[in-house]
């Protein structure tokens, strides 16, 4: 169901004099939100803080080059605090349960694709296989409370603050329910968890041209170092699973995520970017209704195709250096994934050597049929609509190879599903 849309004045108004009166929820300077992120969670052991270098750097870029409102402000000193809250609830797990520590994450699978090249809807189609389990909404945005300890009161609480927030998001935004899949019990992206180390590319939210130097140029070092304990945090004390994890973030930075999962099992998902390209710049230009209510699309454009090239070019370097003592990775390509689904999730589950479990056709199918059912009709975008040239948007995969060249060391060719199995029972899905 679509949200009416919420007139930002009275919420400006409102924070404005709330500000007079002294509320700092939409200041976005360093020293307000990790102040406000100790208050709210009672700690204030943050770690090694050199994490604040990178954490003014967004916040520098966010203030000079963001025309965001107040309330736009407060959306994003809340993103920011999540993430602080996160890291400090994260290292107060580990000290009063070290035992924590030692929790194993075994050969997780991560999605690893561009945006809008049908990585949500592999993330849901592998989550449904017995055994793997994958990161929720309320999961990934507020760790507060230790899932194995907590009470179901205490975690009752917890989703719905998370379904709150989510649900102001959605009136900011309205076509967000439609341009991607949120929610409390929802499938989610690694970015909270990497956003812990202040180290995690947003997909173009808002423009951070020093942040993103910073990034590159320190090869996203430390990426990971609240990634692999957060996980550990929700796996204590549950039963075991392999994790089905995703984020575009993920291309830049495969050789951290290698050094800290070196079993890790990756999937490249590929797609036609003259489709994928459009389809990345009408989310970013949703996220960015959140944030401020100037639409500047052809900036926008020119963001995300600048943008995707960088990770793209990152993921090619990856590639060519993939470690021998890597698990080979696979490549899935869109239009494969989206004909034949339960196919695509066949063909992983036997290049990475994982049996099949029993019931996984009936749990893939089921899920595909309550999604055509239930989810709200896609929005279509055009290269036109954001000022790129259709070449331009081309362009984008000169640096990494097609899904169906020769691959590079540790690769593999894109499995072609076979064309019996549910092929056309997806439609198409452009997460």
């Amino acid at each position: 169901m679509r949200n009416a849309v919420v007139s930002r004045a009275p919420w400006n108004a409102a924070l404005h004099i709330a500000q007079v009166l002294g509320y700092t929820g939409a200041r976005v300077d360093a020293e307000t939100l990790l102040a406000r992120a100790a208050r709210r969670t009672g700690l204030d052991d943050f770690g090694d803080p050199e994490f604040v270098v990178p954490l003014e750097l967004m916040l520098g870029d966010f203030r000079r080059h963001t025309p965001a409102d107040i309330t736009g402000r407060q959306v994003f000193a809340a993103m920011i605090n999540a993430a602080l809250e996160n890291r400090l609830h994260v290292r107060e797990h580990l000290r009063v349960h070290p035992d924590i520590a030692a929790v194993p994450i075994v050969a997780p699978i991560f999605i690893v694709g561009l945006p809008r090249t049908g990585t949500t809807l592999l993330q849901q189609l592998l989550a449904c296989v017995p055994g793997m389990r994958t990161l929720l909404g309320w999961e990934a945005l507020m760790p507060a409370v230790l899932p194995a300890l907590a009470s179901p009161r205490a975690l009752a609480l917890h989703r719905s603050r998370v379904e709150r927030q989510m649900r102001f998001a959605f009136r900011l935004s309205p076509l967000l329910t439609a341009s991607h899949t949120f929610g409390v019990e929802e499938v989610e992206e690694c970015n909270t968890l990497l956003l812990a180390s202040m180290r995690a590319l947003r997909t173009g939210l808002h423009a951070c041209p020093n942040y993103e130097d910073f990034l590159y140029e320190t090869g996203l070092r430390g990426s990971y170092d609240y990634h692999k304990p957060h996980l550990q945090v929700l796996s204590y004390r549950a039963p075991p699973a392999t994790w089905v994890l995703k984020a575009p973030a993920h291309m830049a930075a495969l050789p951290e995520l290698l050094k800290v999962y070196p079993d890790a099992r990756v999937v490249f998902t590929h797609r036609d970017p003259v489709e994928s390209v459009p389809s990345t710049a009408g989310l970013v230009d949703c996220m960015n209704a959140l944030l401020s209510p100037v639409r500047d699309r052809e900036a926008i454009g020119a963001r995300v195709l600048a943008m995707l090239r960088r990770m793209q070019g990152a993921a090619r370097v990856a590639r060519e250096r993939w470690p021998a003592s890597a698990t080979q990775y696979i490549d899935i390509d869109y239009a494969e994934l989206v004909r034949a689904p339960l196919a695509a999730v066949r063909s992983i589950l036997l290049h990475f050597g994982i049996p099949e479990p029993e019931g996984t056709g009936t749990a893939v199918l089921g899920h595909l049929r309550r999604q055509r059912r239930t989810r709200a009709p896609p929005v279509r975008y055009t290269c036109a609509q954001f000022g790129i040239h259709a070449d331009a948007a081309a362009s984008v995969l000169q640096d990494l190879a097609a899904p169906d060249a020769v691959p590079g060391e540790g690769g593999t060719r894109p499995a072609t599903p076979s064309r019996e199995l549910i092929a056309g029972q997806s439609g198409d899905d452009e997460q």
